[in-house]
């Protein structure tokens, strides 16, 4: 595996593409990132990435099986990701996840929005807004909590801070049916229990919409 941090060029082809892609929507960082595999033949997505904002253009950080080729609109720079964790390791995490729950619609299982199924459930029981948010806010980092009991880690309501909301709507190429999903940033401390879940986690993500941006565990040790 390999950990890989890519900045945009400033190049032709580059504003070429974004200029097609309008340079908003998730769909055009997930063209862009796929050009970083030219070998791949038909094999699907095996990698993830977290955007990184700040000052300019955005930079991006992937974890990938196959080693990314620099192009022309892109400059990369890789080192091989190998982890070396044990139980009990305390880790400071950042994460941008959709965090999903499924309930059962008559024959049909149906994903909804972690933070927005409970402002729904909540509305008509004359709550506050702050009452709302905050019930909302619980719901997602006991998602998280959730994950981490299957995957490896285990973290606390109060180890949890999250921001930075957002509802996203993109189509892809020749699609007249939108992508819809949302996302937040979760950032903490958590403590791996099963070291061998828990890097197979940071290698298949955590959650859905992996594919536009969402599941990329970054960690550093504290």
């Amino acid at each position: 595996m390999y950990l890989s941090k890519v900045v945009l060029k400033q190049s032709p082809k580059l504003f070429g593409f974004l200029s097609k892609r309008s340079g908003t929507d998730g769909y055009a960082a997930h063209q862009l990132l796929w050009g970083l595999f030219p070998n791949r033949g038909k094999k699907t997505r095996d990698f993830l990435y977290y955007k990184q904002e700040g000052g300019g253009l955005p930079f991006f950080l992937i974890i990938s099986q196959d080693r990314p080729v620099e192009n022309e609109a892109l400059e990369v720079s890789t080192k091989d990701f190998l982890p070396k964790l044990n139980a009990g390791d305390r880790l400071a995490f950042s994460l941008q996840a959709n965090p999903v729950i499924s309930r059962k619609e008559g024959e049909k299982s149906i994903r909804h929005d972690v933070l927005m199924d409970v402002k729904y459930r909540l509305k008509e029981k004359n709550l506050s807004l702050a009452e709302i948010n905050s019930a909302s806010e619980k719901a997602a980092k006991e998602w998280l909590i959730a994950q981490g009991e299957r995957t490896g880690f285990s973290c606390s309501l109060e180890s949890i801070s999250i921001d930075g909301y957002k509802k996203h709507s993109f189509y892809k190429k020749k699609s007249a049916v939108p992508i819809k999903f949302s996302s937040i940033r979760y950032e903490g401390i958590l403590s791996v229990t099963d070291p061998e879940k828990f890097v197979d986690m940071l290698k298949k993500g955590l959650g859905k919409s992996k594919a536009f941006g969402c599941g990329l565990m970054l960690v550093r040790r504290i």
